[in-house]
């Protein structure tokens, strides 16, 4: 199969399993929201943002190595597979029991005390899975992954819908995820024979300081990321309780949503730049880079037109009126989308590259800039200082990033690609604000989105050969 079709199907694939499972998942949100209110989406919010803060130590950056150099060359699954599953094994146990040890010493009370124990067992089978599942990544079979997690999802979403509206409780619920998660990890090792793989440790010292010399760096991004995603939340729990808490994450649930947009994309394009950058074709990763971000940008700026004019309809309908503060919340962290959509793929264009240094001091500096103004802005504006803090970050990271990436010399003119997307957005926005008020939220997104491209066609700024450019054998050979 063609390097371009196997993008074109794994896109597919990646796409429809994401779209069904955060479809799912965020409807269990709302009902968390809805049946259990503000303080129990903030004691659900905080229990997987503390266990999320241990999981930095799960993985050390070997899953970005094994995904790099397998889809290099893939003969070398046999040096790499058993020594990657035995080395996480140990991360993974680490890092379930680290959570549930510190717990202990914050004084909470006991209910919340076992949600997240609850939380940590379900995260353990979550992030074990994920051995089989970098390998169809690999090797780009990602049809597997997507089956998945899409009945993992499902499973989650039907039993978790029957004990929430039952009142059963939280308690119940995260029962109902260790369950589903652990489903998903024995899916994953019973689809890995049909890539002709047996899962199985191997223990070679040798090769274990090998790939964590190489890793280190990757790993330590990971502990930025995962660290500036969850810390807003827990450090909103200590200073402003659980309510705020909830309503940081209604709306921050929602932008979360939206950045698995970029996630799929340039987890597909992931192993199809090492491949490039491993036969030398720097004029090849410029272009992917230089379509890839035009992309991006096209698919961020209708995002935050929309959602700052329909913020309030936006929460309403999905929440209630308990939740109209997380209103002002989404307006900031809307803003955020843009940013993190072109870092997201550049982050994967330096890790494909081998610069993963520059893209991890890069990540600890703006984990450092987001602690500090966290400390500054929540006791004085609570979520309201969070979403703040998060979107300046947001910004810094991406203008750091760029400027390596220009350093490189993978020059890409941001300027130009925004000018005429800008436009349509701007114009977008101005036929929500003046016909869209009598029209219902789900007729008036489908509408504003088809408008909002049409604008782009009638300016030539998306033409049906980009698509085919970007996907065909003169692109990618």
């Amino acid at each position: 199969m063609s390097i371009q079709s196997r993008i074109l199907k794994n896109i597919s694939f990646v796409s429809a399993g994401e779209l069904i499972s955060n479809f799912l998942s965020y409807f269990l949100i709302i009902f968390i929201a809805r049946l259990l209110g503000s303080e129990g989406l903030g004691i659900y919010s905080f229990a997987f943002a503390f266990v999320g803060l241990f999981a930095v130590f799960n993985d050390f950056g070997l899953s970005t190595f094994f995904v790099r150099e397998v889809s290099k060359k893939r003969e070398d699954i046999e040096k790499y597979f058993g020594n990657y599953a035995a080395m996480r094994l140990i991360l993974c146990i680490i890092s379930a029991v680290l959570p549930l040890v510190f717990i202990l010493f914050l004084k909470r009370s006991s209910y919340v005390v076992g949600v997240v124990y609850l939380a940590a067992v379900a995260l353990f089978f979550q992030n074990y899975s994920y051995i089989p599942r970098n390998t169809f990544l690999a090797y780009q079979v990602m049809q597997y992954d997507s089956a998945i997690k899409i009945i993992e999802r499902i499973v989650a979403f039907t039993l978790g819908l029957y004990v929430l509206w039952a009142g059963y409780g939280l308690l119940a619920f995260l029962i109902v995820l260790a369950i589903s998660n652990f489903i998903a990890y024995i899916m994953s090792v019973i689809f890995l024979r049909k890539i002709n793989i047996k899962f199985r440790f191997k223990i070679d010292y040798k090769i274990w300081k090998s790939m964590l010399k190489t890793s280190w760096p990757f790993w330590l991004s990971m502990i930025f990321l995962q660290i500036y995603f969850q810390l807003d939340t827990v450090m909103l729990s200590f200073m402003k309780g659980y309510e705020a808490t909830g309503l940081y994450n209604a709306a921050y649930k929602l932008i979360f949503v939206a950045d698995k947009i970029p996630l799929i994309i340039g987890l597909v394009l992931f192993p199809v730049m090492s491949e490039l950058y491993a036969s030398m074709s720097k004029g090849l990763l410029k272009k992917t880079l230089q379509k890839g971000s035009h992309l991006m940008i096209i698919l961020s700026l209708p995002l935050i037109s929309g959602t700052v004019i329909l913020a309030d309809r936006i929460i309403l309908f999905i929440y209630k009126s308990d939740f109209k503060g997380s209103i002002i919340a989404l307006q900031i962290l809307i803003w955020t989308t843009f940013f993190m959509f072109l870092s997201y793929l550049i982050g994967w264009f330096l890790n494909a590259t081998n610069r993963q240094k520059i893209f991890t001091y890069t990540t600890g500096l703006c984990l450092a800039f987001n602690v500090i103004l966290n400390f500054m802005l929540i006791p004085s504006f609570g979520y309201t200082g969070a979403s703040i803090a998060t979107l300046v970050t947001a910004a810094l990271n991406f203008l750091l990033l760029y400027h390596f990436s220009i350093k490189s010399g993978y020059f890409v003119n941001i300027f130009k690609l925004i000018l005429k997307p800008l436009i349509a957005a701007i114009l977008m926005g101005a036929l929500i604000i003046f016909f869209g008020k009598d029209i219902h939220l789900l007729a008036l997104i489908p509408v504003s989105a088809l408008f909002y491209f049409l604008l782009l066609i009638l300016m030539k700024d998306v033409k049906k050969t980009d698509f085919e450019d970007f996907l065909s054998k003169k692109s990618f050979k």
